[in-house]
């Protein structure tokens, strides 16, 4: 009897305590340009768009502390359209009427070295 109490005594402890978890955080609605465009012929309105690499530390901090901001994430989703962008992609990307490839002399992707205006910095 006191072993069925204690299991059922846990259970309903465990149950009240799992129930008070944290809301999830709002993240970033990351889109790709594809979906840009779509979206933005429909309601046009600002662009944020970062351009990292896989390997940029600074990128993975911005992803870890700025970009999981609260106050900022609710701003960025209401008021831009956020779009990640990965500089080395080596995907064709057709933005703004123009097709974007892969520069083997950059070792990017024509995009970013638009986005950036040559200045590549990560």
């Amino acid at each position: 009897m006191r072993k069925t109490a204690f299991i059922l005594f846990s259970v309903i402890i465990a149950g009240f305590l799992f129930s008070f978890r944290p809301a999830e955080k709002e993240k970033i609605n990351w889109i790709s340009f594809t979906e840009l465009q779509e979206l933005y012929a429909k309601n046009a309105k600002p662009i944020l768009v970062d351009v990292y690499t896989d390997w940029c530390g600074w990128c993975k901090v911005m992803d870890r502390t700025t970009y999981t901001h609260e106050k900022l994430t609710a701003y960025i989703n209401k008021n831009y359209y956020a779009v990640k962008f990965n500089a080395e992609s080596g995907a064709s990307v057709n933005f703004n009427n123009k097709v974007f490839k892969y520069d083997a002399g950059y070792r990017v992707n024509e995009l970013a070295l638009y986005l950036t205006a040559g200045q590549l910095s990560f």
